[in-house]
């Protein structure tokens, strides 16, 4: 099994097949990159473009679970980072908290 095979549907792919396997590959690099951030407004950032990219990546390979998977997380990284930038966010460090005992 070639590369191509392993990546497209099709024997001969589209610009727009090769721009769709492209932008996920990006959204997985992204999504990796993603978790290693410190700063939660970077974080959400990027997590909103991964999963967006990888949510056209699944439109494109026509799988319902993934497009609704992708879809969720961007919405909920989109909001969390409005959230942030308005300031609406109230950040809890849990191990911060004194428990009363």
């Amino acid at each position: 099994m070639t590369i191509k095979q392993l990546l497209f549907q099709t024997t001969d792919p589209t610009v727009l097949q090769i721009v769709l396997v492209v932008l996920g590959a990006l959204g997985v690099v992204l999504m990796a990159y993603g978790i290693f951030l410190e700063k939660e407004r970077q974080q959400d950032a990027v997590f909103a473009f991964g999963s967006l990219f990888l949510g056209a990546y699944s439109v494109y390979i026509q799988n319902w679970i993934f497009i609704i998977a992708f879809g969720v997380f961007f919405l909920g990284s989109t909001w969390e980072y409005i959230m942030i930038v308005t300031g609406k966010h109230k950040h809890v460090c849990y191990p911060c908290v004194k428990s009363k005992k």
